[in-house]
């Protein structure tokens, strides 16, 4: 694999469907996947809601098959994930099996500091992440600035050192509340 395309998830309504962020991130993947071969989306996202019986990642697959046209074989889900964080330290195990030579990360306009600073606490600079953004929806910037789990995410992380994955997991099924 050349191109890894990295989605990142967004929320679902009550009807479970795409959130217009969300439809927006996924055909931004597509745009990328039609203009660079030997491309893979890897779509984040895992059983988020209580509801569903399949993890948010897979529904973004199955859209994009159906109604895009992407090879099933060039599309690749997260099933753990549950949040920005979870999904960038995820990522790591599809980074080392498939050592991609390019990493496109697709997220709405509101969310892309938060993700950076993740990226970089996580990973430092061991990856080259190409950043691209959706304008996402105005309610999004108002709920972004009120969220303060990038604080509790620098805090609860402070003594791991950039690439050590099996520590990052470890502190976050411990201290975030999705997994406790």
């Amino acid at each position: 694999m050349k191109n890894l395309i990295i989605c990142l998830s967004h929320e679902l309504n009550v009807k479970r469907a795409f959130s217009s962020d969300y439809l927006k991130r996924i055909k931004k993947a597509f745009e990328l996947y039609s203009k660079k071969k030997n491309s893979v989306i890897y779509f984040t996202g895992g059983l988020v809601y209580s509801d569903l019986q399949y993890p948010i990642s897979a529904k973004a697959k199955k859209y994009t098959i159906r109604f895009l046209g992407v090879k099933e074989e060039d599309i690749i889900t997260d099933q753990e994930s549950k949040d920005t964080v979870s999904e960038i330290i995820y990522l790591n195990k599809i980074l080392e099996k498939f050592q991609p030579q390019n990493l496109s990360l697709i997220t709405s306009d509101w969310h892309i500091q938060r993700v950076k600073e993740i990226v970089k606490r996580i990973y430092d600079e061991k990856y080259i992440f190409k950043y691209y953004t959706i304008k996402g929806y105005k309610k999004g910037w108002l709920i972004e600035n009120k969220n303060n789990s990038l604080l509790k995410f620098i805090e609860w992380s402070k003594n791991i050192k950039p690439n050590d994955i099996n520590k990052f997991k470890k502190i976050l099924l411990k201290k975030h509340d999705l997994y406790k």
